[in-house]
């Protein structure tokens, strides 16, 4: 696929929204738009970037290979499930912007940009899933499709003429095959209504994606919380030990005065 297609089918996309699930007629589109800013950091940093980890990392934990043989899809947007079923066309921006990674002229996974405090775009994080770029490598210019993400489960949907179909294992455990959109969003609004915690999709959180490998640099560093938790274990284990080696030191010492006396 010439995935340069990308600009022309943002426009065709924003024509299937018009009057997508909406209680009104004066349901808003969803905003389609790529700041100029991420697609120039795209272009001029997304292969420093892939390379880095490469460098750095198993590559094959991301689905790639020791080579630099890097391209990469436009930058296109990602939108998230609004809690309300009755809010506009039911579905928000996320704050990045993605791109599929292609390895030997192959989808192998997706990188994304975002808008740091300086107000410049960085490298939000890369990861996700093969299936994923696969995916969405599979937009064509004569049907496009949005990417939709349902965040709590971290599962990605391709939405087209107001059809969700799943992308990744995970929306596949929620549609086997195919749904209308409102569909989908009324279940989901009924399973949400249960839920206390708001969605959260804060970027360069969501690469904790089964099978995918992710790297998420908001703060430079590769994302471990299974290691930090280990590292927590241990210290609490070592300090309790401690602390029990101090008592029964304590409780020696006392019982070997009373002997003495």
């Amino acid at each position: 696929m010439n995935l340069k297609r990308f600009a022309m089918t943002t426009m065709l996309a924003s024509s299937l929204f018009a009057g997508m699930n909406s209680t009104s007629a004066s349901a808003a589109a969803p905003d389609l738009s790529v700041p100029v800013e991420a697609q120039t950091y795209a272009d001029e940093h997304f292969k420093e970037d892939v390379m880095n980890l490469i460098k750095t990392d198993d590559p094959s934990l991301y689905h790639l290979k020791d080579n630099d043989h890097l391209r990469f899809s436009k930058l296109f947007p990602v939108f998230q499930f609004t809690l309300s079923p009755n809010n506009g066309n039911g579905l928000e921006k996320l704050d990045a912007y993605y791109s599929v990674i292609y390895q030997d002229d192959q989808p192998a996974n997706i990188i994304s940009t975002f808008q740091n405090k300086e107000k410049k775009f960085a490298l939000a994080g890369i990861g996700g899933g093969k299936d994923i770029a696969e995916g969405i490598d599979q937009q064509s210019e004569d049907k496009p499709f949005m990417i939709v993400k349902e965040s709590t489960s971290d599962s990605w949907f391709k939405l087209s003429d107001n059809t969700l179909y799943p992308i990744d294992s995970s929306a596949k455990r929620k549609i086997s095959s195919s749904m209308p959109f409102k569909d989908f969003q009324q279940k989901l609004f009924a399973e949400k209504s249960h839920t206390v915690s708001p969605v959260n999709d804060t970027p360069g959180k969501e690469y904790a994606h089964v099978g995918g490998g992710g790297y998420n640099n908001l703060d430079g560093k590769k994302q471990s919380q299974d290691k930090a938790l280990d590292r927590t274990m241990i210290y609490s284990i070592g300090s309790l030990l401690i602390g029990l080696a101090g008592s029964s030191y304590l409780i020696y010492r006392s019982r070997k005065k009373s002997l003495k006396n």
